[in-house]
């Protein structure tokens, strides 16, 4: 006869989150001269958080030999908004009802940074049940934060809805036009008008034409008639939705569609996956030892390597975590790739692991890099090897290349 006791449970870990007794990492929150110094335990950390699971990992985070403690500086947190971050990783509980807009903006903000996409979700029904208040304060500055980031979807489908007038923009007068430019009127510096499609331009914006200025509309149709112009309005740097030095969006895209197992161009606008940036060579060091410190136990990641002396690239995909079990692992959805020109996708070669050949999927070896099937492809250090024929269609490497980078990045479904 089995007992419950969860409740004990909670309540030692309540203890623990409000004693800190035996913490061995130390938190400064928050930027200087006002930053406080927090305590945690790994252990919570580690169980409660991917973004501190990979943080925590051996190789990545070294303890501190004076205090004995893993140390974080989080400058771009506040003290309170920590303490609201670990009493839910503690204790399961948040209490932000008598928060203003910018504080729960900001735990938003964190709880995105932390992978807390529970406590997201919890935050995002809360506050869109003041949703009318909040945006009648100032839209602009939601609005600018939750295009910024992909999982408050919630918020981003309310507040549209919110400021939205008919249904059928076609049925639009002029006051409807004009009240419209007015909700939108600081909205309007902020949208990257330049970095929308031409087709997305013509049937999603163009029919607000009238709420437009005329400099600025002029502006958009001169960069698209004359391509690589410069933009003169509502120009800003691109957005850096991921880190990395060899890919771009459309290679973000390309790559979500071969792992879901669809045509090339199924992705269009938006990746369902994120892209963290595990290892880079030319920063960390071509060394295997390195590759494996930065990319064991990571779940699915994608390596991407550029070919010395051109735009080649190549990698692969594996579904299930490197180690260095030195062993086979087997997977029916790992594949590798080649892209003749980085910056055109007519020539891509994609092979993908064969049935026959599904159990020795990739290859984790102690001293080698990551090896995608008995040697279909292995990067070991700067040098490419290709032996194997596990991976159908062959992709064309040839044998002994040298690379000039490569990075690994951690997929994870959004």
């Amino acid at each position: 006869m089995s007992s419950n006791f969860h409740a004990d449970i909670a309540e030692d870990y309540k203890q623990l989150y409000e004693t800190r007794e035996d913490y061995d990492v130390i938190i400064y929150a928050g930027e200087e001269p006002n930053a406080e110094e927090i305590h945690a335990h790994s252990l919570v950390l580690r169980t409660r958080s991917t973004y501190f699971r990979g943080a925590l990992s051996s190789g990545w985070t070294a303890k501190d030999k004076d205090s004995g403690c893993f140390i974080f500086n989080k400058p771009n947190i506040s003290p309170l908004i920590f303490e609201f971050i670990l009493k839910y990783l503690y204790c399961g509980e948040i209490n932000i009802q008598n928060q203003d807009r910018e504080t729960i903006l900001e735990l938003l903000v964190a709880s995105d940074e932390f992978g807390l996409t529970k406590l997201i979700d919890h935050v995002q029904q809360l506050f869109g049940e003041n949703l009318e208040i909040h945006l009648s304060q100032n839209p602009v500055d939601i609005l600018y934060i939750v295009a910024q980031h992909e999982t408050f979807n919630k918020i981003r489908k309310l507040s549209l809805e919110a400021i939205r007038l008919k249904d059928d923009v076609t049925e639009f007068n002029k006051d409807d036009f004009e009240l419209l430019a007015k909700t939108l009127q600081k909205c309007i510096q902020y949208i990257r008008f330049h970095e929308i499609s031409m087709q997305d331009f013509y049937r999603k914006v163009l029919p607000y034409m009238p709420i437009l200025p005329s400099n600025l509309f002029n502006d958009i149709l001169r960069c698209y008639m004359f391509p690589n112009s410069v933009p003169l309005y509502n120009a800003f740097p691109h957005r850096k939705i991921f880190d990395s030095i060899l890919i771009k969006i459309p290679h973000v895209l390309l790559f979500a569609s071969w792992i879901d197992k669809k045509n090339n161009d199924h992705y269009k606008d938006m990746s369902p996956y994120k892209f963290i940036l595990l290892f880079r060579g030319s920063i960390d060091g071509f060394k295997n030892s390195i590759f494996h410190q930065r990319c064991d136990e990571k779940g699915a990641t994608l390596v991407v390597a550029k070919i010395q002396n051109s735009n080649q690239l190549i990698g692969g995909y594996s579904p299930i975590d490197w180690d260095t079990s030195n062993q086979n692992k087997s997977s029916t959805d790992s594949f590798v790739f080649s892209l003749s020109d980085s910056t055109n996708f007519s020539n891509v070669k994609l092979g993908r692991i064969s049935s026959s050949h599904y159990s020795h999927a990739i290859y984790c070896y102690s001293s080698h890099g990551p090896n995608f099937g008995n040697g279909d492809l292995h990067l070991n250090g700067s040098c490419v090897s290709t032996s194997g024929n596990g991976y159908h269609p062959s992709i064309g490497i040839s044998n002994g290349s040298q690379i000039e980078d490569y990075e690994v990045f951690q997929v994870i479904k959004k």
